[in-house]
């Protein structure tokens, strides 16, 4: 038994603290028994919640990147005049841009809702996310590898079976 005041060790028969003179017990209730949790979370279930988070964070830049270009494809057609490449191959390639944008976006708010709902396709859907979100540097690469990092450790496909909802 330990001082509440000063952390002085002291026998479990004294009502004062030798050291500091504090009562023993005060502050400290009675059916305290020193046992620590017995349920503890593992890493991955710890971190799934903020990794969904930063999915549906992802989610919402791809949208706004896929909104931002489409804007742009509409006014580059006043600004693309002429006989060479960019009058047909730009509102093509920003095209293509909007649709893989658009693809990333529902893929990361899939993956956020599978691993926020602890669905067993939830898992599968976020390592799909983010090998496609590895190749959308900055935020995408970092996320993507964090993600993988996370859901292809050791043990990870048994914890989030353990903890998956069906």
């Amino acid at each position: 038994m330990f001082c509440n005041k000063c952390g002085e060790a002291m026998n479990a028969g004294v009502e004062h603290c030798p050291r500091c003179g504090a009562t023993a017990g005060v502050g400290v209730p009675h059916a305290y028994t020193g046992l620590t949790n017995t349920f503890t979370q593992s890493k991955l279930e710890r971190r799934i919640p903020v990794v969904a988070v930063l999915w549906i964070i992802y989610g919402v830049l791809e949208t706004l990147r896929a909104a931002a270009v489409q804007f742009f494809l509409h006014l580059s057609r006043w600004w693309v005049a002429g006989p060479d490449w960019s009058n047909w191959a730009g509102p093509w390639v920003l095209g293509w841009i909007v649709a893989w944008s658009l693809f990333s976006a529902v893929l990361a708010f899939l993956a956020a809702w599978g691993l926020y709902e602890r669905r067993l396709w939830g898992r599968s859907a976020a390592i799909a996310a983010a090998i496609f979100a590895i190749l959308h540097p900055p935020f995408g690469t970092i996320l993507g590898i964090y993600t993988l990092v996370l859901l292809l450790s050791n043990n990870a496909a048994d914890e989030y079976v353990r903890s998956a909802r069906i």
